[in-house]
């Protein structure tokens, strides 16, 4: 896991929290842009299955087996 001591409290200060649109264009630019999971998670204050749910579901991730990978644009 990402996350260790008192760190969790200050880093996950979205987790549980309504997204709105404009956090989920800003995860898709930061993604985009070459930041990996656990920059996502401190950005957005999200857990990693948060990250990858909404990624998922804004058609950036897809799930292939036991893994998650990055859908190339067309």
């Amino acid at each position: 896991m990402f996350f260790k001591g008192d760190i969790v409290g200050r880093v996950l200060f979205n987790k549980g929290q309504p997204r709105t649109r404009e956090a989920g264009e800003n995860l898709a630019l930061a993604l985009v842009a070459g930041s990996n999971l656990e920059e996502l998670c401190r950005r957005f204050g999200r857990t990693p299955a948060g990250i990858i749910s909404k990624l998922c579901q804004l058609g950036l991730l897809v799930q292939i087996g036991e893994r998650y990978h990055l859908v190339e644009p067309d």
